[in-house]
């Protein structure tokens, strides 16, 4: 059988009584959530995975490049794309027709 006490708390041992579990709870739930995802936009993509995503050959890029068009991110040897960059350039392209 559940028994039900009843205790003699001030009103500060409350408030902390309350704080201290409402503070437990939140700790567990951040503990089961999954990190929060990456926005979209600073998701660097490969020459390959960027011409895919705008339908155009890396040799494309490479010109786009060349013409100040795309401002790829270099690393080391590699060259990548932020995924905004790309978009906010196709937004460029489309208001220019």
């Amino acid at each position: 059988m559940d028994t039900i006490g009843f205790l003699s708390l001030s009103i500060d041992e409350l408030r902390d009584l309350i704080y201290r579990t409402v503070g437990d709870a939140l700790d567990a739930s951040k503990k089961n959530s999954p990190p929060p995802a990456e926005p979209a936009g600073n998701e660097l993509l490969t020459r390959k995975e960027a011409a895919e995503m705008l339908h155009v050959s890396v040799l494309t890029l490479s010109n786009w490049e060349r013409r100040n068009i795309l401002h790829p991110r270099r690393i080391s040897r590699r060259v990548l794309y932020m995924k905004a960059d790309l978009l906010a350039a196709l937004a460029r392209a489309d208001r220019q027709r």
